[in-house]
């Protein structure tokens, strides 16, 4: 008999890489196990690019307080939380469900010049983005950086991005659901 796994983080996870180039961390909770993501993971450079965070699982859960942080003085890193770019990076397990709650954030800005980095929240079946996603571009040069929160059938996203530049182009938010409805109201 096999059991779900179960993969909590209260704590801080760091993965300072040894180059110009934040670390790696990979949360996986396997095929049907479950991500609880409440504390920090942190691949940050001081003096490079951002690193690289992926969360695998078939629900992942990033609770409110929680920081993921993948940000770099030349560039900002990668954070993959259910899935790659439109679900079609076939190395990264996708979720079946994801939620973002409200005061999570992942930041994968670029600190002083270089683009923002990439940041994707995907699932299958059920995406419900609450928190803040930053991918912001460098402050003494660089365009913002990529961002995706989508799901493969239901999508709800009330959360907050900025993937702007200061001194460049602003970067992307892609919204990228089966069907989507717009609607006015309060997101409380």
């Amino acid at each position: 008999m096999l059991l779900n796994t179960v993969v909590n983080n209260s704590g801080t996870v760091e993965a300072k890489g040894l180059s110009e180039r934040g670390g790696e961390i990979v949360l996986d909770g396997g095929d049907s196990g479950v991500v609880s993501q409440s504390g920090m993971l942190l691949a940050d450079s001081d003096s490079g690019r951002g690193g690289k965070i992926t969360l695998e699982g078939q629900n992942i859960h990033l609770a409110g307080g929680s920081l993921i942080s993948a940000t770099g003085e030349t560039g900002g890193g990668e954070v993959y939380v259910g899935g790659g770019w439109q679900g079609k990076d076939s190395s990264i397990r996708h979720a079946s469900k994801v939620v973002m709650d409200k005061t999570a954030v992942i930041d994968v800005s670029a600190k002083a010049r270089g683009q923002g980095g990439t940041a994707v929240l995907w699932s299958d079946d059920y995406t419900n983005f609450r928190g803040t996603i930053l991918a912001r571009g460098g402050l003494q040069g660089g365009d913002g950086g990529r961002v995706e929160t989508s799901s493969h059938h239901n999508l709800q996203a009330f959360g907050d991005v900025d993937a702007s530049a200061v001194k460049g182009n602003a970067g992307e938010w892609l919204l990228d659901p089966f069907d989507i409805t717009v609607v006015s109201g309060s997101t409380d």
